[in-house]
């Protein structure tokens, strides 16, 4: 909401060379998408921990590093997701910003994500234990 207030009725979500957005969506259906991709892939998420909560023949110390990780991951996902839609937001100001620091703190978030997908292989370490 915070996000959504911000926004002008109309979003650029890309820039040519120049600086000027191309990529132009209403206020609306930026909201709505993002709405409902956001809802979809939270609701991924717990669909996947109520299953594997459901799950009886799974090694418990395994099924608990699982859920720890999922739920991990969904946690480090909506933060990268919040972080974009700042930037989304940053880059339709009115004002004039400086968005190239913010852009790169996007972009570690985004290795954060990968790097929490990568410590999946712990978690398959745990099984055979």
């Amino acid at each position: 909401m915070y996000v959504y207030a911000n926004l002008s009725d109309v979003i650029g979500l890309e820039s040519d060379e120049s600086g000027k957005p191309v990529g132009l969506v209403s206020k609306n259906v930026f909201f709505y998408g993002t709405l409902f991709f956001l809802t979809l892939t939270n609701g991924i998420f717990l669909l996947l921990i109520r299953l594997y909560n459901r799950v009886r023949s799974l090694n418990e110390k395994y099924k608990q590093a699982l859920l720890i990780w999922l739920n991990g991951l969904m946690g480090t996902l909506n933060f990268f997701f919040a972080l974009a839609l700042i930037f989304i937001s940053a880059f339709n100001s009115l004002e004039k910003l400086d968005l190239e620091n913010f852009g790169i703190t996007v972009l570690a978030s985004g290795g954060l994500v990968i790097t929490w997908i990568l410590g999946f292989s712990y978690v398959l370490m745990q099984r055979g234990k």
